[in-house]
Formats: C-alpha cells, sequence, structure tokens
C-alpha cells in the first residue's frame, strides 16, 4: 500500500477551469507507462535516497524523503519566500507565509506530475521564460517526485552488476533560494539489496505515504499535470 501511494505520486494542480485555459492548449496528457520502462517489483525496495545535508544550514527548513525514493518532503516556516529550482535552474515551486506556489512556466514542475517523468510539456513552458505562479495550498509541507533524487529507468546501474551488495549508485543535490541567499539540498542514492533492515529507521518518514490527499484533475482528462500532494486531516 505504501509504494501504491507513492506510484500514484503526482496531482494535477491543473485542476480548475481557470488554470486550465490561461494559456489556451489543453492540460498536457500523460500516456501509459511501458511495461519495461516500469522498475521491477523484485528491485523497488533496494533503491534508498535519503537527504545527507542542507548547506548552508538555514533555520526553518526541514527536508527528508519519503519511503526508499519516493517523495522529497519541504516544510519552510521562514518568513522570506523559498524558491525550489528546476533541474534547468529555473524557479519551479515556491513556498512562503502565505502558501505554496508553482510555476506554470517550469518544465521540470510539469515533469514532477509523474514518477517517471511521463507528461507532454506544453510549449509555453520554457525555463527561461518569466515566472508565472499559480497559488496551490495553504502553508504546509511539500511533497514531489524529485527525479534528480529517484532512479528512473528499469535497467540497473551499472554500479549494481548482480545487486548482492551495497553500492553507491550517485550524489544528488536540489538548490533552492531563500531570498537572495542560494541553499543546496543535498543527498545519495543507493543501492541497497538488505533494505528491509532499514525499515525501522525509516519508518517514520515512510508513514505519511498512507494519508497523502490524491487529488486527480477534475476535468475529465484523467491526467496528471502537476504536483499537489498534501497531509489529510486525521480523524
Amino acid at each position: 500500500m505504501r509504494r501504491s501511494a507513492a506510484a500514484a505520486g503526482a496531482v494535477a494542480w491543473l485542476a480548475t477551469g481557470a488554470l486550465a485555459s490561461a494559456h489556451g492548449p489543453p492540460p498536457p496528457k500523460t500516456g501509459p507507462i511501458p511495461r519495461n520502462d516500469l522498475i521491477p517489483a523484485r528491485d523497488r525496495e533496494s533503491y534508498f535516497s535519503r537527504v545527507t545535508r542542507v548547506e548552508p544550514t538555514v533555520p526553518g527548513l526541514r527536508v527528508r524523503m519519503l519511503g526508499h525514493q519516493d517523495l522529497l518532503e519541504l516544510r519552510w516556516t521562514g518568513r522570506q519566500p523559498l524558491v525550489v529550482l528546476g533541474t534547468l535552474g529555473e524557479p519551479m515551486f515556491r513556498l512562503g507565509p502565505a502558501g505554496v506556489e508553482v510555476n506554470r512556466h517550469s518544465p521540470t514542475a510539469w515533469r514532477s506530475a509523474e514518477r517517471y517523468a511521463r507528461v507532454r510539456v506544453p510549449a509555453f513552458a520554457r525555463p527561461r521564460t518569466a515566472p508565472r505562479w499559480e497559488r496551490l495550498a495553504e502553508p504546509g509541507p511539500w511533497r514531489w517526485n524529485e527525479h534528480r533524487a529517484q532512479w528512473m529507468t528499469r535497467a540497473r546501474p551499472a554500479v549494481v552488476g548482480e545487486g548482492g551488495a551495497r553500492r553507491t549508485i550517485r550524489r544528488w543535490s536540489v538548490p533552492v533560494r531563500v531570498g537572495e541567499r542560494r541553499v543546496r539540498i543535498a543527498g545519495l542514492l543507493e543501492w541497497i539489496p538488505s533494505a528491509d533492515a532499514l525499515r525501522d529507521e525509516r519508518s517514520e518518514a515512510s508513514s505519511p505515504l498512507l494519508s497523502l490527499a490524491i487529488v486527480l484533475g477534475a476535468m475529465g482528462l484523467g491526467a496528471a499535470a502537476g504536483v499537489r500532494l498534501r497531509d489529510r486531516p486525521r480523524p
């Protein structure tokens, strides 16, 4: 159940007619993911991604990876806006006292809608275009498919070999900006064949996946066009 909740992953932020019609073209559609592009079930629990440090340390910023390599969660309680930068250096998400916003011109934000980035990015989403911010949610933790921290293909990394030993696959980083200050979230993606031994360590980080509120697009398109994952209120 934990894995299926994470695999559902992305939630539409183009969930209203106002957002969908802002640029004229219809929202992008996600095609079916080819089966041979999915990570085999026998390998899924062996990929292990974690946050190792935040440089420099920023009061009010908390980051963690949920599950083995499922979703990156960011909490920000500072007064200045915090901007997450995409793979092309473009502003992606903005968090602040007023809530969470997404830049509709960020190709990375669109691709983060789906675990394997199988999203058709609209032509107007260009990294060098001035950001167009759309408010998504009230202040709170924000979670998304951070592909820089995930293994994305069916084939194992060459360094893993037969898969019988622990291996470092790569180090990853996600840049953020707090005001004019540049901050780097650094992490490590590993292959750990005995990942079950880490369940006790990660149980606190994994359990929130069971309570993710997944809001599908309300336009009858059945397409995930962005990310909007929030905690459900506890009964």
